[in-house]
């Protein structure tokens, strides 16, 4: 390795690169948290669970790599709410046989 004052190389680098990872992974943490305590409160557990397992699918989704750009967690929350929007609005076949006891 080519060393330069101040250290070897490279390290410094390596360094800031661990940082910048240790925030976003503090920030994606943060934003999981918040968006699975809210699911939780208005929709319970279950539901909960889902939502993380929909929010994780949108974070590996994102396309490309960021390239020095931190990604926007924003967007993966609002992915993740459609998500659980769209499983929300189909009826599950428990509501099916509600409706037919009901007629």
């Amino acid at each position: 390795m080519i060393s330069k004052p101040g250290g070897l190389l490279g390290v410094n680098g390596a360094r800031f690169s661990a940082e910048i990872d240790a925030e976003l992974f503090n920030r994606a943490e943060k934003e999981l948290a918040a968006f699975v305590a809210a699911v939780n409160t208005v929709h319970g557990e279950e539901q909960a669970g889902a939502a993380a397992d929909d929010w994780l699918l949108e974070l590996i989704a994102l396309e490309g790599p960021c390239k020095g750009a931190s990604p926007d967690l924003r967007s993966v929350t609002i992915g993740a709410a459609r998500r659980l929007a769209l499983r929300l609005s189909l009826p599950s076949p428990a509501h099916a046989v509600l409706a037919i006891g009901q007629n």
